[in-house]
């Protein structure tokens, strides 16, 4: 695998580029206030677009039930470390889904 050194084009430099880390952190904000607390970004990837970015998968946690699963996508301008905001339907998408697994995971058996 290449580094992000070496995937860089002529026109974006290392300095012009945020840490993972950094954008991890502004994709976190915009999950808590935007969708919701137990929606993280994870497992971030650099993608050398022309206006490249930093593309994590949202993951959906609940205290009680660990890691439910991956609800989708997250990008952050690399350059600015803005997040790239979601549709609104996408992000109705996501808690629809998450309220579905979760009333599916805390059902009690019924005889």
């Amino acid at each position: 695998m290449q580094s992000l050194e070496t995937l860089l084009t002529d026109s974006h430099t290392i300095s012009s580029v945020i840490d993972e880390v950094i954008a991890r952190r502004a994709a976190n904000g915009y999950l808590s206030h935007h969708v919701g607390i137990p929606f993280g970004a994870i497992e971030g990837i650099f993608v050398p677009l022309a206006r490249p970015i930093w593309q994590f998968a949202i993951q959906f946690n609940l205290p009680r039930l660990g890691r439910l699963g991956i609800m989708g996508t997250i990008d952050v301008d690399a350059e600015t470390g803005k997040p790239i905001p979601l549709a609104t339907e996408v992000i109705c998408k996501i808690q629809d889904r998450a309220d579905v697994i979760v009333q599916f995971y805390t059902q009690t058996a019924t005889a």
